[in-house]
């Protein structure tokens, strides 16, 4: 057989479905008689609807995938700002020493950092749903695609979580060892 390997048929809803055709009426729905008919051709029906819900499937199967990638992108972004954080304390330890000298406690100082830190977090994240947000543009205003609210709040949060670990964990592991007064 060449050509189309599809072919689409209208027919009533009634005329589709064999339960609705009484029993022994000898009556056959449509998708039951184009199947007898074209038995040799190894011609299958299904409704259109059951198609595109496997379909679906498949779509929803790689946006999944997709959307646990980018949360493991985002995690590992925190961690290299972490990374980040701690080089700039250790270039900045004379400057910080000098800070502590003139009266700055090493609590006040850590909260600076961390601020520091959770400022350039927060500004990436706008950032970021600001520009899936205008990716995404297109689907939103169509109407037929729901926004996982969940799945957002728990990979926001969770980046949160992981700053605001990382940004602890880099000022309280960096010692700013007191510098001697030369003379």
């Amino acid at each position: 057989m060449s050509g189309y390997r599809l072919a689409l048929l209208e027919a009533p809803a009634a005329a589709l479905d064999e339960a609705d055709t009484p029993a022994g009426s000898g009556v056959m729905s449509v998708d039951a008689a184009v199947t007898a008919a074209w038995a040799d051709a190894g011609v299958a029906v299904e409704p259109a609807a059951a198609r595109l819900r496997r379909l679906y499937a498949v779509q929803n199967t790689f946006l999944a995938g997709f959307q646990t990638l980018g949360t493991l992108g985002l995690m590992l972004g925190t961690i290299g700002l972490a990374a980040v954080a701690v080089q700039g304390v250790i270039e900045r330890r004379g400057a910080l020493a000098v800070l502590q000298a003139i009266g700055f406690t090493r609590r006040r100082l850590a909260r600076l950092l961390w601020q520091e830190m959770m400022l350039q977090v927060l500004v990436g994240l706008g950032l970021g749903a600001g520009g899936g947000l205008l990716a995404s543009l297109p689907f939103l205003t169509g109407g037929r695609l729901g926004i996982p609210w969940g799945w957002l709040a728990v990979s926001l949060g969770g980046t949160l979580l992981a700053a605001t670990l990382a940004g602890c964990l880099a000022v309280l592991w960096i010692t700013i060892p007191p510098r001697p007064i030369e003379q």
